[in-house]
């Protein structure tokens, strides 16, 4: 009976985490961040190795349509705190102690989950009550106004173009 799981790395040993659960953490990543009020379009930051918690919190986001601000773990403090003013992060999550030293200083301005913020277990269970059905038909709502978004400006472009070629045969009848 083999199942889809995860495999990963931690404290030397390898665990398995199963699909399921993966995708109840990306769930409750992205009803958490709706509880803060995050919206499409804000910035969600994210400063950690690489690990099941990175790419959670990445599809958490994207799934809510706000935008994922990937940070490089082993960047300066001083250029960590220049991306996070520059992007206008809301929330990061940060991975261990090491990187809360780079973002502490923002501590208030920022949303800081994982070590010196709020823990990650306590993040997800903000987000428990975003039901399943609920997350797809966002997922699906989101799916659907960026597909009519990429219609319209295909729509625009091909008008913009049609017009353009008839602006240039009026020229070459007038020459």
């Amino acid at each position: 009976n083999l199942q889809a799981r995860i495999l990963y790395k931690e404290g030397g040993a390898w665990k398995a985490m199963s699909i399921d659960e993966y995708s109840t953490q990306v769930r409750r990543f992205a009803g958490a961040l709706l509880s803060l009020g995050i919206q499409p379009g804000d910035r969600v930051a994210i400063l950690s190795y690489n690990r099941p918690e990175w790419s959670i919190a990445d599809y958490g986001t994207l799934t809510i349509g706000a935008a994922s601000v990937p940070i490089y773990s082993t960047l300066p403090q001083d250029q960590v705190e220049f991306i996070l003013r520059d992007s206008d992060a809301k929330v990061i999550y940060i991975e261990d102690d090491e990187q809360f030293q780079k973002v502490k200083a923002l501590a208030g301005k920022i949303h800081i989950v994982g070590p010196g913020g709020e823990p990650w277990a306590k993040f997800l269970e903000r987000g428990a009550s975003l039901t399943d059905a609920e997350h797809r038909a966002r997922m699906d709502a989101l799916y659907q106004d960026l597909k009519a978004k990429v219609e319209q400006e295909l729509a625009s472009a091909r008008a913009q173009m049609a017009q353009d070629a008839e602006e240039e045969g009026i020229r070459m009848l007038e020459s």
